[in-house]
């Protein structure tokens, strides 16, 4: 067994697999050999001149943009993506109600292949229940933006007198602990 001479401390066999000694001087274990190494001036140089001595085209640029688009890029996750609302995003680039980026509603998918009709920009899709990703079709109901808009301020205010009254228990509970601690 030899110690690596990175410092690390480690132990590496000095022989292989099949049980034949290696010949070669070992001194670390694999990928120890530049552990805490420090790059001198000519190389940091070097590294500098590689690294800023590409000058692409505009077209080129634009190639290497469109080849990285979509399913090509290395980020690919299917197409799906959470909005920042919390409504969840399909990429189809060719659907008739797609944002900027090709992006489409769920909730609108689901609710157009199940009744096979095309939702106009003006209807909007309630989701019954009011958790915005579950997209099944029987939470799903088209109606129009005024009345999505009763619905939705029905529900704002069913939650601000909820808050409310919770508020007041508290408050006439503080205040009580307060009287009766100060006597």
């Amino acid at each position: 067994m030899i110690i690596c001479a990175c410092g690390c401390g480690q132990l590496r066999s000095d022989r292989y697999p099949n049980g034949k000694k290696v010949k070669a001087k070992v001194k670390f274990i694999n990928y120890h050999q530049n552990r805490g190494r420090k790059h001198t001036q000519e190389e940091l140089i070097k590294i500098r001149k590689a690294a800023t001595g590409r000058i692409f085209t505009e077209s080129h640029r634009k190639n290497i943009s469109l080849s990285h688009r979509g399913h090509k890029s290395p980020f690919w996750k299917g197409g799906r993506r959470r909005h920042e609302s919390g409504y969840i995003m399909i990429w189809k680039p060719d659907h008739h109600n797609c944002n900027t980026r090709g992006l489409v509603f769920e909730y609108r998918l689901v609710y157009e292949e199940y009744y096979r009709c095309c939702l106009l920009k003006w209807a909007t899709v309630h989701h019954i229940n009011g958790i915005k990703d579950d997209n099944r079709i029987e939470n799903l109901k088209a109606m129009s933006n005024r009345d999505h808009a009763s619905i939705s301020c029905r529900r704002l205010r069913e939650q601000f007198e909820a808050m409310r009254n919770e508020l007041l228990l508290l408050t006439t509970t503080f205040f009580v602990m307060l009287t009766h601690n100060s006597k």
